[in-house]
């Protein structure tokens, strides 16, 4: 009998004719279970790499982007005026579809949250989350949709995008060494 690179060491290697068919299960089980593993850690790594190259892809992108002629002008007649109600439905809508919000919602309660805590803690936790989201994009919805800041983002626009892309394109290279 093989006994697989890694398989646990109160296993042994030898067979008896009562346990034969459970160890060689249990065996199986465990270097499935140890492929699927590597498989995942595989899958991880690459996903990491697709995510750096992306980050990069969006960073050129910004920079090229912040030296094309200026297309938007901010002028007071061409702003849209919504009833607040339809405001509300279309931010929450944006931000519930949004899949990129949804995962990070995800990766931040894998962090905070485990299997042993408890529900209580848990609502807590989402309705804490759902209240800070809806504070936080009601204040940025009442800062940005001044005059003054609107005028001073198109202004700075696009310094602020070739910013950004300089920072995209660190945290891509960042992401990239650390594979």
């Amino acid at each position: 009998q093989v006994t697989p690179f890694g398989s646990p060491t109160g296993m042994g290697n030898a067979r008896s004719d009562k346990t034969s068919g459970k160890k060689e299960q249990l065996q199986l089980l465990f270097v499935g279970s140890m492929s699927q593993r590597k498989g995942l850690a595989d899958l991880f790594e690459a996903m990491k790499l697709i995510a750096a190259a992306y980050l990069i892809y969006l960073g050129l992108r910004s920079i090229r982007n912040s030296f094309l002629p200026n297309a938007m002008k901010f002028e007071k007649a061409n702003a849209v005026i919504l009833e607040p109600r339809q405001a509300f439905v279309q931010g929450f809508l944006t931000n519930g579809l949004n899949p990129k919000a949804t995962l990070f919602f995800m990766a931040l309660f894998t962090v905070v949250i485990s299997a042993e805590t408890p529900l209580v803690i848990q609502m807590i936790y989402g309705i804490y989350l759902a209240l800070a989201t809806f504070a936080w994009f009601a204040l940025l919805s009442m800062v940005l949709g001044q005059s003054a800041v609107r005028a001073f983002i198109l202004k700075a626009g696009k310094w602020v995008e070739r910013g950004m892309g300089v920072v995209l394109i660190l945290i891509a290279i960042q992401i990239a060494i650390s594979f």
